[in-house]
């Protein structure tokens, strides 16, 4: 008996469940919530290929970004990037909702997991991508941080360190505490 494969979102939910429940189990205290804008540049690192043509998959993207820092050095993050020209072989408007577990204030590093959302893919959603991020908070004005960020994303989280595949995006956000 074989069962139906799983779709794309169903597969991308165990990553967040996992995610949300790390960030909740942080120590309680302070809780900050940032609200963030920004863009977002990704280029992928190896070809990619869409009916036997190669696509310059260079791409830009503004963000919104949505932050919760629960205290001590967890934060879990979500990003909505709206791409207007397409990314990772979409060539017409995407977004890429992204869910990330952060770990420190000023030099930070966490994982992520995200889908992207297109008419050009079967379906409109991709398989999941996971990602891997290296990040600095800059406190600009006491309520506002600048975050400076670059992230390595893969289709599987056991090829986060094989440099032959995928993107690297280079971000930047300002946030707002509230």
């Amino acid at each position: 008996m074989n069962a139906a494969p799983r779709s794309p979102i169903r597969r991308a939910l165990l990553p967040l469940a996992v995610l949300w429940a790390t960030a909740l189990a942080a120590p309680a205290g302070a809780a900050d919530q940032r609200f963030g804008i920004g863009i977002l540049y990704a280029d992928a690192t190896g070809d990619v290929v869409r009916d036997g043509m190669r696509l310059d998959d260079a791409s830009v993207a503004g963000v919104l970004s949505y932050q919760y820092r629960p205290g001590g050095l967890f934060a879990f993050e979500l990003d909505l990037e709206l791409y207007p020209d397409g990314t990772g072989g979409a060539e017409s408007f995407a977004a890429a909702p992204v869910a990330y577990l952060l770990f420190g204030k000023g030099l930070y590093a966490g994982l992520g997991v995200g889908v992207t959302i297109s008419s050009d893919f079967g379906g409109s959603v991709s398989d999941p991508f996971f990602a891997a991020r290296l990040g600095f908070n800059l406190k600009i004005l006491p309520r506002m941080t600048l975050d400076v960020n670059a992230n390595w994303r893969a289709d599987a989280f056991n090829e986060l360190d094989d440099p032959d595949v995928d993107a690297i995006t280079l971000g930047a956000s300002l946030r707002f505490t509230l």
